[in-house]
């Protein structure tokens, strides 16, 4: 999930409602990771990026995790074992999980929800030799750091998510716990992905795809591009938080503090506080 609120800031930390906290899913004692984000300068932009106010970007997850997480959603039949067989497989597939939620989504199945990343291609060379062309390219602007990013990165890490794909789908076929129904192909005597209606009865036959392209699927997965959107186009320095629950703030630990402090607006410099954006990446189910 993916949300924005706006917050009081001073120099102790970020404010935010107790609600907002929760959507996070910390607790106390857990800490929480933010970036600052800057402006996405335009091409005929006469304003530079210090004519605009930075937002800080919050998120559970470290933010070495954030150039491949990955959202996975599994819909499982409801039998014994099935969450075991498919988090096994997950894990012969190298997949390192970071969050995972399973409940019950029909009277025989239910839905495993989980934000995971490749730990192998996050330690590639792949990964190494793009830090260092971003290092030595820091000043760029937005749009020559997206080409890097896609002829660096982005052909690596698409090329071994459809490698996981294909591991997972081998694993399913010898330790089956996929949700049949919504594996199978939709047919005139039946339709079972989850549709209130039947595909094949549509006309002219070329919404029938259309059609069936909005059941459920037994196996859906992402590559989420909000966290490596910020991850390469925000501050390269990250800040971590540690989340007082009981006083609803956000506070920098101390060797985050001078980052923290790096785009704060002067007012808030000169101890007073300040409302500004903060960007809430949580589980980031939504891209």
């Amino acid at each position: 999930m993916f949300f924005s609120h706006k917050a009081a800031m001073s120099l102790k930390g970020v404010s935010l409602p107790l609600d907002a906290i929760r959507q996070l899913q910390i607790a106390d004692g857990s800490p929480c990771w933010g970036m600052w984000l800057r402006y996405w300068k335009k091409e005929n932009d006469e304003k530079t990026r210090d004519d605009y106010p930075a937002h800080l970007v919050v998120c559970p997850f470290h933010p070495s995790t954030w150039p491949c997480l990955l959202h996975v959603s599994l819909k499982l039949e409801e039998e014994s074992g099935s969450v075991f067989k498919a988090l096994s497989a997950l894990s012969d597939c190298g997949v390192s999980i970071l969050s995972i939620v399973c409940a019950p989504s029909g009277h025989n199945h239910e839905t495993l929800d989980l934000v995971g990343t490749i730990p192998s291609i996050l330690e590639s060379e792949a990964m190494e030799s793009l830090r260092q062309i971003m290092k030595i390219n820091a000043s760029i602007d937005d749009l020559a750091r997206q080409k890097i990013i896609t002829e660096k990165w982005a052909e690596p890490v698409l090329r071994r998510i459809e490698k996981f794909k294909k591991d997972f789908n081998l694993a399913e076929e010898k330790s089956t716990f996929l949700r049949k129904r919504y594996k199978d192909k939709i047919t005139e005597e039946k339709s079972t992905s989850g549709l209130a209606y039947n595909p094949n009865y549509l006309t002219p036959e070329t919404w029938q795809a259309i059609g069936e392209s909005h059941g459920m699927e037994a196996v859906k997965i992402s590559w989420l591009q909000y966290p490596a959107f910020y991850r390469y186009h925000g501050e390269p320095s990250y800040i971590e938080f540690a989340p007082s629950i009981e006083r609803r703030i956000l506070q920098p630990v101390e060797s985050s503090i001078k980052s923290f402090k790096k785009f704060l607006p002067s007012e808030i410099l000169n101890s007073s506080e300040t409302v500004l954006p903060v960007l809430a990446s949580v589980d980031a189910m939504s891209r």
